[in-house]
């Protein structure tokens, strides 16, 4: 008997062949692609790692986004647990407390078997705010009737208006703190795991001579403690041993000229991992996402606690809306933080079908977050100072791990994406980002300190100018003596045109660059000992699959 066959084709080139019997999963290669040396995939989906000269692998990255690569649920509660919202008749009022009220109302609901809530509707129309939305209670959806066009907030018509939600942040400028909307927390401060040892108390060493990037499992001293489902930190304290291996940083003024204030000091690396406990046999511990670092004992003994402080917020989401702020002048630096979106102590938690605009500093910004999915957002247009600090479109700040970008879109931001959180930001990746700059600005980095496991997958910079680069670099002396930006990072099948893609080797790991469309990439000091990392592919298009981290989460689901 004959069974009829249809096909699926996804973005990275996969064909899946379904069939009324079970048939395997088919990959087609397409005609001119290439593959690249350390990763590669059958023609059933199965990827293959190869290491890189210096012995490393590169890491799963399929991990990081909502549940650790779950899509974002479609939740459409019962009428029961929606509460719908209308701006206020008087077009001058403030909304916020408005918009709070009805927040408050379903964050008193007792939540459903999945820890849902309910939904808070927001109406088509423009909501004047002039304080900060919180949406402070797990298993809220705050939800918008559509973004909207792509345009200015002031060419808004009535027309556009009918059909969008947009909450628009009034009295912005200089020393005014102005999130308008935090999800979660009031303040990432009181999350204290990875910041505070005085709450390491189950802590037991990791055994294991050097757990690798991309390690999943290893063995402790005794495991007795613990359990599978246990949420823990695993930390890999500095030492001089270890600054000393990274060249205190790498910066330029220390390494060539033997400045000694320009060297990392010991509070400025605090590698540390926000991971829950799948399996225990013995004193092996198997837990939910790798670690992105090389945790050896010759220059650090790595070990681990379980998170018991702090609450942690859960099932927070943000959908088809506006965000914009009045606009400031470029002389306001908008010290302290103006975001449009401030995440603050959540985990699986989404945000999607964004306009952000006119911030300050952040369109979105993550502190103490970790398994995150930003879908299909824009953050666009910042305004006030574009100098240092400012014009982030989506910023990852301390503790931030296991975040996906996925199809979202910047525009002017002087980093249209950044890694600014220093050795505990870990795991996030960006796929099929598109950035458009058309001013002198910096690059989408990793920025300091020594943030690992970072992806961009398919990034693509359609500015004119060709200015703008990509690239897990040596910051060196810039900032507050940044140094190296980032470590066991990739750039898979990149398009920034005419621009530079910068890329160092940083010692005790590497970076990657594979097929990248670009001008140039090279390491950013073009002298010893600063060496170029692994780059493989340059203008080379067909990279297969096109896309990583949908390849490796494909393999991940169907072993």
């Amino acid at each position: 008997m004959k069974y009829p066959q249809i096909l699926f084709i996804f973005s990275s080139g996969i064909i899946i062949s379904c069939m009324n019997k079970p048939a395997p999963v088919v990959f087609e290669m397409p005609e001119g692609s290439w593959q690249s040396a350390l990763v590669q995939v059958n023609n059933f989906g199965k990827l293959t790692y190869n290491p890189c000269p210096d012995g490393f692998v590169i890491p799963d990255f399929s991990y990081a986004g909502y549940k650790n690569g779950e899509p974002i649920p479609n939740y459409r509660p019962p009428a029961s647990r929606i509460e719908t919202v209308t701006p206020l008749p008087n077009a001058n009022s403030c909304n916020a407390a408005h918009i709070q009220q009805a927040i408050d109302k379903i964050a008193a609901l007792q939540p459903d078997a999945d820890g849902f809530r309910g939904v808070i509707q927001l109406g088509p129309g423009r909501y004047n705010v002039d304080a900060t939305i919180n949406l402070n209670a797990s298993g809220i959806v705050l939800r918008g009737a559509g973004r909207g066009p792509d345009k200015a907030a002031v060419d808004l018509t009535e027309t556009d208006l009918q059909n969008m939600t947009m909450i628009y942040r009034r009295g912005t400028g200089e020393g005014l703190a102005t999130h308008v909307v935090i999800m979660g927390a009031a303040s990432a401060g009181g999350i204290t795991w990875a910041g505070n040892t005085d709450v390491e108390d189950s802590k037991v060493n990791i055994s294991t001579q050097k757990v690798m990037p991309g390690d999943m499992t290893f063995e402790v001293e005794s495991a007795a403690a613990y359990s599978a489902g246990d949420a823990i930190c695993i930390r890999y304290p500095n030492t001089n041993e270890l600054l000393e291996a990274l060249w205190y940083g790498g910066n330029s003024n220390w390494v060539i000229h033997g400045r000694e204030d320009q060297r990392w000091r010991m509070q400025d690396v605090n590698i540390a991992y926000h991971r829950y406990i799948t399996k225990i046999e013995g004193n092996k511990i198997t837990i939910d996402a790798p670690i992105f670092y090389v945790l050896d004992r010759q220059y650090s003994i790595a070990y681990m606690y379980k998170i018991t402080t702090g609450t942690i917020y859960h099932n927070i989401g943000i959908e088809d809306l506006r965000i914009s702020m009045d606009r400031t002048p470029s002389s306001v630096t908008g010290s302290p933080d103006q975001n449009c979106i401030k995440m603050n102590a959540l985990e699986n938690s989404w945000a999607k079908g964004l306009h952000l605009s006119d911030y300050i500093h952040a369109g979105i910004k993550t502190e103490a977050t970790t398994r995150i999915t930003v879908e299909d957002c824009r953050s666009v247009d910042p305004s006030g100072s574009r100098g240092g600090g400012n014009h982030y479109s989506f910023e990852n700040f301390h503790r931030s791990q296991l975040i996906l970008f996925k199809n979202c879109f910047s525009r002017e931001g002087r980093h249209g994406w950044i890694s600014n959180g220093t050795a505990t930001v870990n795991g996030i990746v960006l796929l099929n980002h598109t950035n458009v700059n058309n001013r002198a600005t910096a690059a989408a980095e990793g920025h300091r300190y020594l943030s690992q496991g970072m992806l961009l997958d398919g990034w693509k910079d359609h500015s004119t100018e060709g200015i703008n680069s990509i690239g897990f670099f040596l910051r060196d002396n810039m900032g507050t003596f940044h140094g190296w930006g980032g470590i066991f990072s990739v750039l898979w099948n990149c398009d920034i045109q005419n621009s530079a893609v910068l890329l160092d080797k940083v010692p005790t790991g590497q970076n990657y660059s594979i097929g990248s469309i670009a001008e140039t990439v090279s390491s950013f000091r073009s002298y010893e000992p600063y060496i170029t990392g692994y780059n493989e592919g340059h203008n080379t298009p067909g990279l297969y699959p096109k896309s990583l981290y949908e390849a490796q989460l494909f393999a991940r689901k169907n072993r």
